[in-house]
């Protein structure tokens, strides 16, 4: 089977978007860091440092221009909120769970369900 030029465009512009996240991942400190989290050829719940957030945007529109056949998906988290965080010099997400906050927000108005 052959490939064809259009499937060849599209791998490398995965590729090249892929290694261009990994190089992104540097920080010293939370905030230095944001979500990237735009689904597939990214692995889901991406944090990328914020100084390098224009760059990677252009590039994941140039890898959507080279793919006319893109994978859709929504990275899921169910009730967690994802925070972008610095851990061992490299941006990571982290998964927050909000519950603990409702149901003391709840107690204190008295709407504790019983």
């Amino acid at each position: 089977m052959q490939v064809g030029p259009d499937v060849t465009d599209c791998e490398q512009a995965e590729d090249t978007l892929r290694v261009q996240v990994d190089a992104a991942q540097h920080c010293s400190k939370d905030d230095d860091c944001t979500l990237f989290d735009y689904g597939y050829p990214i692995q889901c719940l991406t944090s990328v440092a914020k100084t390098d957030i224009t760059v990677l945007r252009l590039e994941y529109r140039n890898y959507q221009q080279s793919c006319a056949f893109r994978v859709y998906y929504d990275c899921p988290t169910g009730g967690m909120e994802r925070q972008a965080v610095c851990r061992n010099n490299l941006c990571t997400v982290a998964l927050m769970s909000n519950e603990f906050l409702e149901e003391k927000t709840l107690d204190y108005l008295g709407l504790t369900p019983r």
